[in-house]
């Protein structure tokens, strides 16, 4: 399937993406066998970590796999979330902001609201 499924979904949420390559150096259990502790952090510090410290503190890292995940959040501060997540999240707060919208509409003199943000935010993958 590869990556331009989720890039043409990203951009139609809002996504501001920087799409990293590589491998998170976890790859299933090859990170947590004997003897390989060592490789897979060197692998991750290739790409992925030195761009999520890189991140800003409200980005939202995007990782698909469990591995991936699971890598993250062994090595740093961030957690990183499954495409589905990001996008439900992003339906979400256009629902809101679309019931907001018409609830302002129809009563332009009440003041306040909702202030719903871009609809993915800033993605890293």
């Amino acid at each position: 399937m590869g990556w331009s499924p989720d890039a043409a979904l990203l951009k139609e949420a809002g996504a501001d993406v920087q799409q990293l390559g590589g491998c998170c150096g976890l790859a299933g259990n090859f990170g947590v066998e004997r003897g390989h502790y060592d490789i897979s952090v060197a692998v991750a510090e290739q790409q992925l970590l030195p761009a999520v410290r890189a991140a800003a503190a409200d980005a939202i890292v995007l990782a698909d796999g469990f591995s991936c995940r699971t890598q993250l959040e062994d090595l740093s501060d961030r957690r990183g979330v499954h495409l589905a997540q990001l996008l439900d999240a992003a339906a979400a707060r256009a629902a809101v902001g679309s019931v907001t919208e018409r609830d302002q509409a129809a009563h332009p003199s009440s003041s306040g609201g909702l202030t719903t943000p871009n609809a993915a935010g800033t993605t890293h993958s």
